[in-house]
């Protein structure tokens, strides 16, 4: 069924092999990596959120840390 799809294999078998390399050749560990996977995250929102509201979009960065009653 995977390998029906070409560009999807490709993409899992070069995802499979870049988490073997990083954890078991250059010996990366899990926490740190979940750690900037996660400040990249809020980066991207931030900055979209930004961006958005620069453009004049109905989306805010105000409006959107607004905790109403």
């Amino acid at each position: 069924l995977l390998w029906k799809d070409r560009n999807l294999s490709a993409g899992v078998l070069a995802g499979a092999t870049l988490i073997w390399y990083l954890f078991e050749v250059v010996e990366y560990n899990v926490i740190p990596l979940l750690c900037q996977i996660a400040v990249l995250a809020m980066l991207v929102v931030v900055l979209s959120l930004l961006i958005l509201s620069e453009i004049g979009s109905s989306y805010s960065f105000t409006s959107l840390l607004y905790l109403g009653e």
